[in-house]
């Protein structure tokens, strides 16, 4: 029901096509004889084809736009553990993903900031905001609930040239922990700080730390 629906929305946003032709290898092997032997005819089939590449892309981009919605809904269904709002579909629909997943972050939302990550980081270029995501980390949010996302998602997308910043703030981040997560301090540290260890084999540590 949701996929037709937003099948729907954008067949109704796209501008109408033809109905495509179907060449078949026979009719196309024919058209290549006409225009190798037939003058003008030739150029008759140089034109049709050039209208049915034309067709083909736009059913092309019709067929990507759909396939973007159907990847966004299920992004939508997971991170609302499939309770269906249509408003709120409707509004994630067009959302900026980037500004959803720094609310996410700064709500404490880390389930749904991880399937944001998973599911759009490459299209959407989080790793390069990286500093931002972590920053609006609130330090209330208990080590447990985001080290596995911070361990296997985030730390495999740190770059060079963010890996002092990753690392710096990891060091603090235990230093936080030791007032917001006392009762665990010093281990809940130490598994943050091992969960960043791939950083400091790669990059070594950071000039602050």
């Amino acid at each position: 029901r949701m996929l037709s629906y937003a099948h729907e929305r954008l067949r109704a946003a796209a501008p109408p096509t033809r109905e495509r032709s179907r060449a078949t290898p026979g009719t196309r092997a024919a058209a290549m004889e006409r225009s190798a032997y037939g003058g003008c005819a030739g150029a008759g089939v140089g034109d049709a084809g050039d209208g049915e590449a034309e067709e083909d892309e736009e059913w092309s981009a019709l067929n990507a736009q759909v396939l973007a919605a159907m990847n966004r809904l299920a992004t939508f269904q997971l991170a609302s553990h499939g309770e269906f709002s249509s408003r709120e579909w409707l509004r994630f629909m067009e959302a900026d993903l980037y500004k959803e997943l720094l609310f996410a972050v700064s709500s404490g939302r880390i389930g749904t900031a991880s399937i944001l990550w998973y599911r759009h980081a490459r299209e959407c270029g989080f790793q390069e905001q990286l500093a931002s995501v972590l920053s609006g980390l609130p330090d209330l949010v208990p080590s447990t609930s985001f080290l596995t996302w911070f361990e296997h998602d985030l730390v495999p997308s740190v770059t060079r040239q963010d890996h002092a910043f990753v690392i710096d703030w990891a060091r603090r981040r235990c230093l936080v922990m030791e007032h917001t997560e006392a009762d665990t301090f010093p281990s809940c540290a130490l598994n943050l700080i091992s969960s960043a260890d791939e950083l400091l084999v790669v990059y070594g540590c950071s000039e602050k730390a």
